[in-house]
């Protein structure tokens, strides 16, 4: 919100809207209207996760609730002073301010990815990563077996490689083996599964590297 709030809605029952409760307005316990997120009042950067939700705040400290974390808000670790943006999915990959990113597992320990010290914003799902670097490139790390990695292979990856053809990146998600970038032209680009035609190409094939999604004004 523009007064750096936060409110949250859906799905109650692990404490992810973050005010206090685990029961909504519904009869399914679901919270039909937003909420308020209590205690954040100085948001700049927020991620809703499998079952639970993350903001970065203007101190550059990470809050979480939700599953894992509880009903209201919690500083992920003290030793995170300077995130700038937050994607999580039961672990957090954050961007910090000096262009490296961290991933926070479940259990609280910190890791740096190496090789990054330009990033600009991180996506983060349960087997992949990617983030967009400053130069307009993108890094990926993780699972690649569906091509989601986008560097021509269909190989797992344990340290980032750079995606094929792409140098104009202004955002990328990625989510159950597929992923998309919006570039600074306008267009999108995705790779990846694409069994069920989340590709956006008019086929429904895997592809190891970025394709155009048709049709995007």
């Amino acid at each position: 919100l523009t007064n750096r709030y936060i409110k949250c809605w859906g799905k109650a029952e692990n404490g992810q809207l973050g005010n206090g409760s685990t029961t909504g307005n519904s009869s399914q316990n679901n919270q039909t209207t937003p909420v308020y997120v209590s205690g954040i009042t100085n948001a700049i950067n927020i991620s809703a996760g499998f079952q639970e939700s993350c903001a970065v705040l203007d101190n550059g400290s990470v809050n979480c609730w939700g599953a894992g974390f509880g009903t209201t808000p919690v500083n992920i670790s003290s030793d995170i002073q300077n995130a700038i943006q937050v994607s999580t999915w039961a672990d957090q990959a954050v961007v910090l301010d000096n262009g490296s990113i961290i991933v926070r597992d479940n259990n609280g320990n910190i890791e740096y990815i190496p090789g990054i010290s330009n990033a600009i914003q991180v996506s983060h799902d349960t087997n992949t990563s990617c983030a967009v670097l400053d130069n307009g490139s993108i890094a990926c790390w993780g699972a690649g077996g569906s091509g989601q990695l986008g560097n021509g292979w269909e190989n797992n990856e344990n340290t980032p490689v750079f995606v094929s053809n792409i140098n104009n990146a202004k955002q990328v998600s990625t989510f159950e083996g597929h992923t998309c970038a919006a570039l600074s032209d306008g267009t999108v680009k995705c790779w990846g599964a694409g069994g069920y035609g989340q590709l956006g190409n008019g086929a429904t094939n895997n592809q190891n590297v970025p394709v155009s999604v048709t049709v995007i004004e």
